[in-house]
């Protein structure tokens, strides 16, 4: 039986725990530890968190209870205070509207709607069995209202190196064409540099579609936060080395969105919006292709058949513009396909836009999961995947392992934190934007599925 507090341990042995535990019980601690998994990392800052002075606000606003009505005191948690009680209002919403009415308009915190996410909340008290729990009523959460990032510059590095490993991608698109490669060397021994500006021409003929992939993610972004009044801060490209430019942009949301719903939509949007246009690209540029004359391909950047076999959907697109089942596909895994330039960006696009949707913590993916599952069922959801995509790596092919390795692992550096708190987090997602969502992810797991 493990204590529950210091104080049943002997003397030495609740000095050395007290020491490392900075004078908690090991429940604090584990309890502490809970709210961290649930919360990200931008809501407990060093010096910026809600204060006791917030809360004793706040509780002031509540004190006729004709909103609220508060059950004994306030827990402190990390970044914060969590506040029990009875809602007083018909719902979530007008229970947030009422609240920030009362409040002082330069009120530096901020109240959350949400299911109780301390141990006590989600598993009961430890003396009470199991069957006897009841599930616990939603909680008052307050934070600080700043939830922006540290690490600015980091994301503009970022960015940067991203641009370096997109044009990298481009180029690099080209290596297969021998044709090309032959007449760039000759023109440069004549010094003839005519057909070295008309290649840099063609690099931008893949990065223009790209670009424009992306900008159709980000607008959906943007329509949602304009229409559900939150903002976002500035998008971060990540870098990618190997069969894709980049992972798309990273997006921080700066305020809170209204309430689940509103995250989803944010966290929707985007991908299926890109995915949209990465389709429409992939098939604009199938189509070029296989009108284009012989004088046309040799000007063509290549992708290899390794490649291509990444992705069932795109491969399954590609074969059937070529003919049918595995007219492409079941070349050699060094052959090198030739394709409209447009078709290599959406062929990119698909992927990156399907890497947006996976369940790993602030993409897009993330997000819709929590919007779903709730943040503890976001966390399952979230490792599942997370495990599953490091044991996939041990049992495909050379190219496909390396790119999803690659992938696993920055974006276990470049996103591997817990969305913001919405302020209602309590009302659920309908019907049909679950629908949605899953039907998204569908088509995402087809575009990430290789061909076996």
């Amino acid at each position: 039986v493990q204590p529950r507090d210091l104080k049943d341990l002997d003397d030495e042995t609740q000095k050395v725990i007290s020491e490392l535990l900075d004078g908690k019980s090991v429940d604090q601690v584990r309890n502490d530890n809970a709210v961290k998994q649930q919360l990200g990392r931008v809501t407990r800052k060093d010096g910026i968190t809600a204060t006791q002075k917030d809360v004793d606000i706040l509780l002031k606003t509540l004190e006729d209870k004709t909103v609220f009505a508060v059950r004994g005191e306030p827990e402190e948690i990390p970044g914060g205070y969590i506040v029990r009680g009875a809602c007083r209002k018909e719902n979530a919403d007008d229970l947030i509207s009422e609240i920030d009415k009362k409040v002082p308009s330069d009120w530096e915190s901020q109240v959350s709607y949400m299911p109780d996410m301390t141990l006590e909340g989600m598993l009961g008290n430890y003396d009470v069995p199991t069957e006897q729990l009841s599930n616990p009523d939603p909680v008052l959460m307050v934070l600080n209202k700043d939830f922006s990032t540290e690490s600015g510059w980091i994301f503009q590095v970022s960015s940067l190196v991203a641009v370096v490993t997109s044009f990298y991608f481009a180029v690099h698109s080209y290596v297969g064409n021998t044709d090309l490669a032959s007449k760039l060397a000759e023109s440069s021994e004549l010094g003839d540099f005519a057909a070295l500006d008309q290649f840099n021409g063609q690099i931008f003929s893949i990065l223009g579609p790209l670009a424009i992939i992306q900008i159709f993610h980000e607008l959906g972004h943007f329509a949602i936060a304009t229409k559900d009044k939150f903002e976002t801060g500035p998008p971060a490209l990540i870098p990618m080395i190997g069969p894709l430019p980049n992972l798309g942009f990273r997006t921080d949301i700066k305020t809170s969105p209204r309430n689940l719903t509103s995250l989803f939509d944010f966290a929707f949007l985007g991908p299926f919006l890109g995915l949209f246009a990465a389709l429409f690209c992939l098939t604009y540029g199938l189509q070029a292709t296989v009108s284009a004359t012989p004088e046309m391909m040799q000007t063509f950047p290549t992708i290899s058949v390794a490649e291509l076999r990444c992705s069932t959907l795109a491969s399954s697109m590609v074969d059937y513009f070529f003919g049918g089942n595995g007219a492409v596909t079941s070349a050699s895994l060094e052959s090198a396909v030739a394709l409209h330039p447009f078709a290599v960006a959406g062929f990119a696009g698909i992927l990156i836009q399907a890497l947006e949707t996976l369940p790993f913590g602030a993409t897009d993916g993330g997000r819709m999961s929590l919007a779903l599952f709730g943040r503890a069922g976001n966390i399952v959801v979230g490792g599942t995947t997370w495990l599953f995509f490091l044991v996939a790596t041990l049992f495909l092919n050379s190219a496909t392992a390396d790119f999803l390795l690659g992938v696993w692992i920055i974006n276990n550096f470049a996103q591997n934190d817990m969305e913001i708190p919405c302020r209602d987090e309590t009302t659920n997602v309908d019907i049909f934007r679950s629908i949605a969502g899953f039907s998204l992810w569908f088509v995402a797991i087809l575009a990430l599925v290789p061909v076996q």
